[in-house]
């Protein structure tokens, strides 16, 4: 599920700081349809594992226990950071503003650069493009 909540962002933040979609080596197929998906996908099968936890006979605390002591788990952290964030560090913003990610750092392209670019600065052995060197797992 976090990854489509990455997917959605990431593409808000290029939305946000007017990049166009060519600069990407790679798109999303399907996109915004996919990430949705899996969101709900992910939030379905939460829910199903966790009716499946409590319908089993005879029922038994360990079963949810089990099934949910990771999500527990993911909340206590999550909350923890949240306040070390918010009084330690003393950030005013728990998530990065989409204007101003760094869309920019350790990218394989930049702005205005074309996977076309990116290939044509990677020598090759073989002279054959990079995606489909790549392709082939032959590095």
């Amino acid at each position: 599920m976090s990854c489509g909540v990455i997917s959605l962002r990431f593409r808000l933040a290029l939305r946000a700081q007017a990049r166009a979609l060519t600069d990407l080596p790679f798109r999303q197929p399907l996109f915004p349809i996919l990430p949705i998906f899996v969101l709900v996908l992910g939030t379905a099968m939460f829910i199903a594992q966790g009716y499946a936890s409590v319908a089993i006979e005879p029922f038994e605390a360990a079963n949810v226990v089990a099934t949910y002591v990771g999500a527990g788990t993911f909340v206590l952290l999550y909350a923890g950071y949240t306040l070390y964030e918010r009084f330690q560090l003393k950030a005013k913003r728990h998530f990065v503003d989409l204007r101003t990610a760094d869309l920019d750092t350790d990218a394989v392209w930049g702005p205005g650069r074309t996977r076309r670019d990116v290939e044509e600065t990677v020598p090759t052995k073989d002279g054959s493009p990079l995606w489909k060197r790549a392709a082939r797992n032959v590095y």
